[in-house]
């Protein structure tokens, strides 16, 4: 069975999905062949790590951007956020890092809502150029007065006369999935050898959300809990949902944002401890089948 991730916008949360890539990939269940999508700060930490950055070079990124609104009111350095994210992109990421992306046998999926000149959501599985894996990222963290002091953002594109307009990944799903791409826009169509007829081939078998808050909070109602990854809703959860907004939209100390990290780490080793018990148990349960069956 094929498991992917999909990942969570979260702002300035982004630590917590770094720490959970790093986790996962600790216990082996990301490797080069798992799916992986993001919008947003999802997009972000899925683009580095299938890159290659080290997550603790993209930690000390994460520092400091968010170190850029410390001190200030609520959004008012948003204006040179963006600007500080391709900086940073075009500082960790390596030369190679859209092939990085391309070759890699499990798919790599940054998402955005197109408004114009179709009104659409995008799930971007190829990269021409560097250049165009750091736009495909710069698209999905669009949120509006967030990144930039505008609603959208305006992506010309070479022989385009009108630019494109293009809003954050969370834009580009259904409510219920809070933002966590789903791999079915991205299916590949196959044309079978004997008709002209196309059916669709899934690209996973399952799909692990990964959000930066508890799914309590959340519409996840529609997604088995097994396949959920998120922090645990606290006893007071109205102080703990006040934090998390906190510092998803403004500046945080290096000590929070590592926390964060460390959070996501040990989500995800929560997650993966489960997975093998249930895999072992299973596997319990077939040998007894077997040994009953036996004659």
């Amino acid at each position: 069975m094929k498991i992917g991730f999909s990942l969570s916008p979260g702002g300035l949360l982004l630590p917590y999905h770094l720490g959970v890539l790093k986790s996962l990939s600790d216990y082996g269940h990301i490797q080069d062949s798992t799916p992986l999508a993001g919008s947003s700060a999802g997009a972000i930490a899925v683009s580095a790590h299938a890159s290659g950055v080290p997550s603790l070079m993209a930690l000390e990124a994460s520092t400091r951007i968010s170190g850029m609104l410390l001190g200030n009111p609520l959004f008012v350095p948003s204006g040179s956020l963006l600007p500080a994210l391709r900086n940073e992109m075009n500082h960790l990421l390596p030369m190679e890092a859209h092939e990085l992306c391309n070759e890699r046998e499990g798919i790599v999926a940054l998402a955005h809502r197109e408004l114009f000149p179709r009104n659409r959501p995008i799930l971007q599985t190829h990269f021409e150029t560097r250049q165009s894996l750091m736009d495909a990222v710069c698209d999905s963290s669009m949120f509006p007065y967030f990144l930039t002091n505008k609603p959208i953002r305006m992506v010309r594109r070479k022989g385009r006369i009108l630019p494109r307009m293009v809003v954050d990944g969370l834009f580009a799903c259904s409510a219920e999935r809070i933002g966590c791409p789903d791999f079915e826009q991205c299916c590949e169509t196959t044309t079978t050898t004997n008709s002209s007829n196309q059916e669709s081939k899934k690209v996973v078998d399952r799909t692990v959300m990964v959000s930066v808050f508890p799914t309590e909070f959340l519409s996840l109602t529609t997604t088995p809990k097994k396949d959920q990854i998120g922090p645990v809703l606290e006893e007071n959860f109205a102080a703990q949902a006040v934090r998390l907004v906190r510092l998803a939209t403004q500046g945080a100390t290096s000590k929070e944002l590592h926390d964060l990290y460390e959070q996501g780490c040990l989500d995800a080793q929560n997650w993966a401890t489960q997975e093998e018990r249930k895999e072992r148990e299973s596997s319990r349960s077939k040998r007894r089948v077997a040994r009953q069956q036996a004659p």
